[in-house]
């Protein structure tokens, strides 16, 4: 169990005093943990790994060596957070760049750095919209690169347009035009001329997407 795992973590790493001073968790929400009354999120997970010395994976799951290096490399985690906001259903847009609860999805650091993905540029929004189905269905987590703030090549993109996120399939032409297209049919294109390129502003790129399972 989780919480038998945590208070091992506690115990290699002193106390569940000293493990609250490691981790900077408050001592009264580790005690939480502990009782098993609440389930930390990833990144405190990470931070309670780091604390005792243990592999993240084995903390997490329960599985592979306790501590990092005793049958292999451990296995560590990235974690982003898709903040929490007052009322998510007020916002008019394809993309929601907050919920009622902050949700964290933890990545294999070196999942993200086989793909080029700097962690720090890294940005967790949801699919609050239809326009993309197929390749992004409502209620789609997507993951975006925000060092991408500029429509340099073709892929799905996410632009802020009066405030709203929104998410386009951009074509660039050979005059320098872009076309602002949506996956489902149901949906009219858009074009801009190479003048009016800079009008828009890119939040960044899309890199991976992750459909809900009907």
């Amino acid at each position: 169990m989780l919480k038998q795992r945590l208070r091992r973590c506690a115990e290699l790493a002193g106390n569940g005093a000293c493990l609250a001073r490691e981790t900077g968790i408050p001592r009264r929400t580790l005690e939480t943990y502990l009782s098993g009354n609440a389930e930390p999120k990833a990144s405190r997970l990470a931070s309670i790994a780091r604390a005792a010395g243990v592999s993240a994976h084995w903390l997490l799951t329960g599985e592979g060596p306790e501590r990092e290096g005793d049958l292999g490399p451990a296995v560590d985690f990235v974690a982003l957070e898709q903040p929490a906001v007052a009322d998510p259903a007020e916002s008019n847009q394809d993309l929601q760049g907050g919920r009622s609860e902050p949700l964290w999805i933890a990545f294999q650091p070196d999942w993200l750095r086989e793909r080029g993905w700097n962690e720090k540029h890294l940005r967790l929004l949801e699919s609050r919209s239809d326009c993309m189905t197929p390749t992004v269905q409502d209620g789609a987590l997507l993951l975006v690169d925000a060092s991408h703030d500029e429509l340099s090549e073709d892929g799905l993109y996410v632009l802020e347009v009066d405030g709203a996120l929104l998410v386009r399939r951009i074509q660039l032409d050979v005059e320098g035009g872009v076309l602002a297209t949506n996956d489902n049919p149901a949906y009219r294109e858009q074009y801009l001329r190479q003048e009016r390129k800079s009008d828009l502003s890119v939040f960044g790129k899309v890199v991976w997407v992750g459909n809900p399972l009907d």
